[in-house]
């Protein structure tokens, strides 16, 4: 494949989202996301922010399956995107697929290390 330069990147995978639930056991939540792969002046504004919030904020763009407390498909808005990102365990996973996306690194690979493959 070429390498192309100038065209704005996302990239829409499978994420795992480990939380820890009763009995400090992890519970591995699943979602579609599409995250904005930023260009380097963009991404090291946003890191001087020293926030996963503020990264994820910046590039968060869908979520597909998610579901309100009893259960009923939610849809990605900026009500949702606001409840997600008060969720520090989302964050942090996200954070870390998406400073994994800027290095190149895949999302399946973020996944296998995250789950110990």
């Amino acid at each position: 494949m070429a390498l192309t330069v100038g065209k704005k990147r996302q990239s829409t995978f499978t994420a795992t989202l480990p939380e820890v639930g009763d009995g400090g056991k992890t519970i591995n939540h699943t979602a579609d996301v599409t995250l904005d792969v930023l260009k380097a002046d963009e991404y090291a504004a946003v890191l001087k922010q020293n926030s996963d919030r503020a990264l994820v904020e910046r590039t968060l763009v869908n979520v597909v399956g998610l579901k309100d407390e009893d259960g009923n498909p939610m849809e990605f808005n900026d009500e949702s995107k606001a409840a997600l990102l008060e969720e520090t365990w989302i964050v942090a996973a996200l954070a870390n697929y998406q400073v994994n996306l800027q290095r190149g690194i895949s999302p399946a690979d973020v996944t296998k290390r995250l789950l110990g493959n």
